[in-house]
């Protein structure tokens, strides 16, 4: 019973020290080539009330391209940041929820052909 108790003490501290890590989704990699090709990543609030977010633009080995920073989205509103570079890239929304956000990365290839990924 003894290790029983103590078992379930533990498994309850992890699960709460867990819950304190922020949400993350990710979209992506796309691969943006050309001169002409281009990628952001896309960020629309949801829920009915401001909410902060990061949004990252990592390349094939996790390194930021780009970053938002912490940054508040008003209800109702969005934001994008862009990498600017070629090369397989990807994004990561921080602080973010399917509850709370809908989010996507987005390229465009060559000008005019558009590629949507949503984050998961």
């Amino acid at each position: 019973m003894k290790t029983m108790t103590m078992f379930a003490s533990t498994m309850l501290v992890l699960g709460v020290a867990g819950m304190a890590h922020a949400a993350s989704m990710f979209a992506g990699p796309l691969f943006p080539n050309g001169a002409s090709d281009s990628c952001s990543c896309d960020a629309v609030n949801v829920s009915g009330s401001p909410k902060t977010i990061e949004i990252q633009v990592l390349d094939k080995a996790g390194a930021s391209l780009n970053t938002s920073g912490m940054i508040a989205i008003p209800a109702g509103g969005a934001r994008s940041v862009s990498s600017g570079t070629a090369g397989l890239q990807y994004c990561k929304f921080v602080n973010a929820s399917a509850t709370n956000f809908r989010a996507a990365i987005t390229c465009r290839f060559d000008g005019t052909e558009v590629v949507a990924m949503p984050a998961r």
